[in-house]
């Protein structure tokens, strides 16, 4: 995966969560998503 695709997936994880506030993604569980995304493109 191209780090291009990676952004990709990270803003449209953002719209989604913009779009759905109904799910109330905590900042904490956000941010271990962020991290995740990191370490998946450290690879």
């Amino acid at each position: 995966m191209s780090m291009n695709d990676l952004v990709n997936d990270w803003e449209n994880a953002v719209d989604s969560l913009e779009q759905d506030e109904s799910e109330e993604l905590t900042a904490e569980q956000a941010s271990d998503s962020a991290e995740n995304l990191f370490e998946a493109a450290r690879w």
